[in-house]
């Protein structure tokens, strides 16, 4: 099963979450009830409004050499962050866990990223970093594969950010596709997968 996230609206019967076959979720305006194979069962008290982060856990069945039991599945009650910039981000799936100290060690760590790609059979980098036109803020992407931009990585904004400016990289970097050379105040280096950069002028 992949992640999901849900925001809850109106109450909603049981049904599958996303594309999992053995997960699935109602929620009656009060409790959310989230059921893995008809095995596994946990209530959560929610309101309207609230995200919801529904993810694999592990084996239902733990213990002895494997470690104490686990659940199969976990389900969280997102609470978003107060900062306007970090909201705009969590909302994005940024989350406070891939949040950078400095934008070199964003960069740092998205060079190290690697991933396998069978075609060519050797490592290519994996992430790639965008960085907003005045500079207080960047996102990295790593690529699901060749020509997409992928899951939500990394982050980095300074306290001269703002909501605007983050909100506005967001939306460039999601229109941008490897090997485009630029939209906007924004020009793709050199190798095409390593870095999307603010150009200084035209």
């Amino acid at each position: 099963m992949a992640s999901h996230r849900l925001v809850l609206g109106d109450p909603f019967p049981a049904g599958k979450v996303g594309n999992s076959v053995s997960t699935t979720a109602s929620w009656d305006g009060q409790t959310l009830t989230v059921s893995w194979k008809d095995r596994w069962e946990k209530r959560v008290p929610a309101r309207r409004g609230d995200r919801v982060a529904i993810e694999p856990g592990g084996l239902l069945y733990g213990g002895g050499e494997y470690g104490p039991p686990v659940d199969p599945v976990r389900v969280t009650i997102q609470t978003p962050p107060r900062d306007p910039v970090a909201r705009v981000a969590w909302e994005r799936r940024f989350y406070a866990a891939k949040r950078r100290p400095s934008l070199e060690q964003l960069r740092r760590d998205a060079a190290a990223e690697e991933r396998y790609d069978r075609p060519r059979g050797y490592l290519v980098p994996a992430a790639t970093v965008y960085v907003s036109e005045a500079g207080h803020c960047a996102v990295a992407y790593r690529d699901a594969m060749d020509g997409q931009v992928g899951t939500p990585w990394g982050w980095w904004a300074d306290a001269a950010a703002t909501p605007e400016e983050m909100a506005g990289l967001l939306g460039v970097a999601l229109t941008l596709q490897p090997g485009q050379r630029s939209v906007g105040p924004f020009v793709v280096r050199y190798p095409a997968r390593e870095e999307v950069a603010p150009c200084s002028g035209s």
